[in-house]
Formats: structure tokens, C-alpha cells, sequence
């Protein structure tokens, strides 16, 4: 092979020359002639004249070279080359990362979010998704504050896609508030099956009906179906509204014909729908709604048959 220089514009500066040197110890400085890609006359304009117009200026030369190889190996991963040497593809990972990240914060949240979608499995985490990114910004380089920017826009994209719960930390940091419930979460906060709030859910509109998604993966924002999922173990079905009402079983299926009890959700096999109604006499909610959420199980049978 012929013996070339790593960037071809290289400055004669000392610190090319240690790095020449350290590189022909190392025996990996005998490499094919190539062309300076983007990444590198960037790099080498840096290094020689500390100017950077991109928006990695405002990151130590450290902190962007790293997370440029970190993001472009991931983003990589979608279209993998094996034809392509080690060194090859280490190259070709700078230049996608470098790619992104000269175009500002906008640019990386878009190629992280295109990162958070691809790990679209009912097992895939955080840890799937953004690979060594994830790993090396929440271990090795979990404390070190050239990168906090990093993770900290990376944390925000997790809490945006995956349903952390309030005590959680993620990145080195607590989790103050739950952003994102997945219908999974919800169940084990309700005491509700999955499968059922999962038609209740969809019924009020969090899901479109056709939604593939895993449960684990159906996700929604949190505070916008508090109430709901606080109401649902207090739920009754025909059973203790009977008792409440003290009414009939015909009477009560004429106050349902006529469109007089409009139960809470419309979702098929689910028997407690209805807001609980006081005992006669007693002034009390139905004894049902008396059970912790735990132990409160919605009914899956359907009661009108």
C-alpha cells in the first residue's frame, strides 16, 4: 500500500507530526491514498486555525469529534457496508455524524428521533435504540461536561419516546415528571389488564383502532388521560349499579335502550364501565369502588348477553 498522509492538506504542525509518529509505531499509518471528505478539512482547519463555522464551535474539539463517530456509527447501522474496511467505516461514521451535527441542535434531535423509531420491537429500549451513544454518555462520559449538552438533548428525545416513571434516572438524572405512559405502564399503575385498557384506551381516542404497535410500545401523553386512568378502577358493572339504583334488570336495560346511562367507555368486553352511583340509604359510593387499584381487575366478559 502507499504510504500517505491521514488528511491530505495537513499544516506541518507539531501535533501532526507526534501524531505521524505515533501512527507508524502503531503500524496502521500505511493506508490507500483517499480524498479529504468534509469531516476532514474541517478537522484540519480546526486544528490549524481553531476556526469552525458549523455549530460545533461552541464544543472542545474532544466533545464533537466524539459524538460525531458515536452518532454516524449508529445512523450507519440501518445500511451496514461489510465490504468496507474497519478504518473505512470509521471514517465514513465521522463524516455521517459530522454531517448532521454541522447543522445545528435541530439536526441532531431529527437524527436521533430517526434513530428512536427505528427501534420500533416491544422489547427495544433506549439502550437499543442509540447504541454506544447511549452507553458511553451514560457511563464513561456520564460526568464529563464537554458532553452535557449531548445528553442532555439525548435525554429529552428518550423521555419523548419512551414512558420513564417519576423516580427513574435516566442520563445521570432524576425523572421529576412522567411524560409518557405505554399502555403496559398504565396496567400496572391501574390494576388494570393491559389488553383491556388497551380497548378503553383506543376508545377514548389515545390509539387509532388499527394502531400495530406492541403494547409496551403504544404510548401516550401522560396528563392527558390522568383523570381517565384514575377513574377507571372505580368503575362498576350492572351488578352494583342494580344495587345502587335499587332498581330492576328490566328497568334497568329501559334506561339503556333509552340512551339514559351512557356508560364511561364503549369498549367491547369491559363489564365495569360506569361511574359508581351512592347506595340507597346509605350515601356512600357501591362497596366495589372501595378496593385499592390493585386489587380492582376491570371485568372482561361481556354483561349484556
Amino acid at each position: 500500500m502507499a504510504s500517505a498522509p491521514i488528511l491530505i492538506q495537513m499544516k506541518n504542525t507539531t501535533i501532526y507530526q507526534n501524531l505521524v509518529w505515533v501512527l507508524c509505531l502503531a503500524k496502521c499509518y500505511d493506508q490507500p491514498v483517499v480524498n479529504p471528505s468534509p469531516y476532514d478539512i474541517w478537522l484540519d482547519e480546526r486544528l490549524a486555525t481553531g476556526v469552525d463555522p458549523t455549530w460545533l464551535r461552541d464544543f472542545s474539539l474532544y466533545a464533537a469529534t466524539t459524538i460525531c463517530g458515536l452518532l454516524g456509527a449508529e445512523l450507519l447501522k440501518a445500511n451496514p457496508d461489510a465490504s468496507k474496511t474497519q478504518i473505512a467505516r470509521h471514517r465514513l461514521a465521522l463524516l455521517s455524524g459530522f454531517e448532521v451535527l454541522r447543522n445545528g441542535e435541530g439536526a441532531f434531535r431529527e437524527a436521533l428521533a430517526r434513530l428512536a423509531a427505528r427501534a420500533d420491537g416491544p422489547l427495544d429500549e433506549a439502550g437499543k435504540a442509540f447504541g454506544n451513544l447511549f452507553d458511553r454518555l451514560s457511563r464513561d462520559l456520564l460526568f464529563d461536561e464537554a458532553f452535557a449538552p449531548f445528553r442532555q438533548i439525548l435525554r429529552e428525545c428518550i423521555l419523548s419516546h419512551w414512558p420513564y416513571a417519576v423516580g427513574d434516572t435516566l442520563l445521570g438524572e432524576r425523572v421529576n415528571e412522567r411524560r409518557l405512559h405505554s399502555v403496559v405502564t398504565a396496567a400496572r399503575e391501574t390494576g388494570v389488564w393491559d389488553a383491556v385498557l388497551d380497548a378503553i384506551l383506543t376508545d377514548a381516542g389515545a390509539f387509532s383502532p388499527d394502531d400495530p404497535r406492541a403494547r409496551s410500545r403504544k404510548t401516550f401523553i401522560a396528563k392527558d388521560y390522568a383523570s381517565i386512568l384514575t377513574e377507571i378502577p372505580t368503575w362498576v358493572g350492572p351488578g352494583e349499579m342494580l344495587a345502587a339504583m335499587g332498581t330492576t334488570k328490566a328497568a334497568f336495560a329501559s334506561l339503556l335502550a333509552g340512551g339514559l346511562l351512557v356508560p364511561r367507555t364503549r369498549a367491547p368486553k369491559v363489564i365495569a364501565r360506569r361511574r359508581p352511583l351512592p347506595r340507597p340509604g346509605r350515601g356512600g359510593p357501591c362497596a366495589d369502588t372501595c378496593r385499592p387499584a390493585s386489587q380492582h381487575q376491570a371485568k372482561t366478559a361481556p354483561y349484556d348477553r
